[in-house]
């Protein structure tokens, strides 16, 4: 009875962990795909001339 409570608890938490990093991976994913776009930061300057 306990044994089977603390096993369906283990998988709930584990399945939320497993939700939790899927929905991180996707954030990322989506700025590292912006970035390499160019994103809204990037600069129209030329590159800087030593003097």
């Amino acid at each position: 009875m306990v044994v089977d409570f603390l096993a369906g608890a283990y998988d709930s938490a584990f399945h939320t962990v497993l939700w939790g990093l899927a929905a991180i991976c996707a954030v990322l994913c989506a700025v590292i795909a912006a970035l390499l776009r160019g994103g809204p930061a990037r600069s129209t300057a030329g590159p800087r001339r030593r003097a």
